[in-house]
């Protein structure tokens, strides 16, 4: 059993409708990493992503790639324990988010799923 969202990735909101259907496509591809310690690309030293370089080659048809940045990246097993506490962000209850969460309120439309890190305390 996988995560309940499966991969999420991000793109710019200007991205064309074009470039963000076939990347969906490559990335629903990847496979789930079960084990964190697993590789997916045997030429480097760091976990790739399987379509690594058509995603490279498919995002360099829009426009040259200056610079790549990854992560955070994070790895839970499906049995962590959740707290009753945690509570997902979305629009009905965006005003939870305060402190080093008050951004959410400009970009919770571009950042979901959002799980922020910390409990509502009764």
């Amino acid at each position: 059993m996988g995560p309940p969202y499966g991969h999420v990735w991000r793109l710019r909101h200007d991205a064309p409708a074009a470039l963000e259907s076939e990347l969906a496509a490559l990335c629903q591809d990847e496979p789930m990493l079960v084990d964190a310690g697993t590789q997916t690309a045997t030429a480097h030293d760091i976990n790739l992503p399987l379509h690594y370089d058509a995603i490279k080659e498919l995002i360099g048809q829009y426009g040259s790639i200056e610079t790549e940045w990854r992560g955070p990246a994070y790895f839970f097993p499906d049995d962590i324990p959740v707290s009753e506490r945690t509570v997902p962000i979305d629009q009905t209850n965006l005003h939870l988010a305060q402190g080093p969460f008050a951004w959410l309120h400009e970009e919770w439309h571009l950042v979901q799923p959002a799980w922020p890190g910390w409990s509502v305390m009764p």
